[in-house]
């Protein structure tokens, strides 16, 4: 079991923030105008736009950081895509993060 290194748990959790800043930006601005929108239509608007933003991006980052098949060397390049760009969008808890065998 390979230990995730800090900086690579920084840069998941940049990811992370950008990813979680710009859905409440985008839900923030589709459901401002709205006079009287209750907390459910900010938190649908929310959901909604977590998904579509976190699929445009894990599209983006897979596009100019392709993770490649076969054996994940450690310290390589491709450990870091795996961990920073990898197991946030394929983990189901944020908390618990996958280790590569």
């Amino acid at each position: 079991m390979r230990k995730i290194p800090l900086y690579q748990l920084l840069s998941a959790y940049a990811v992370l923030g950008i990813w979680a800043g710009a859905s409440g930006l985008i839900s923030w601005l589709l459901v401002h105008p709205w006079d009287g929108a209750s907390p459910l239509i900010y938190f649908a608007a929310f959901a909604l736009a977590w998904v579509i933003v976190g699929m445009g991006l894990h599209r983006t980052l897979m596009t100019f950081f392709p993770l490649l098949e076969g054996e994940v060397p450690p310290g390589s390049r491709q450990e870091f895509i795996y961990h920073v760009f990898f197991c946030h969008f394929g983990s189901s808890s944020f908390i618990r993060w996958p280790h590569v065998n």
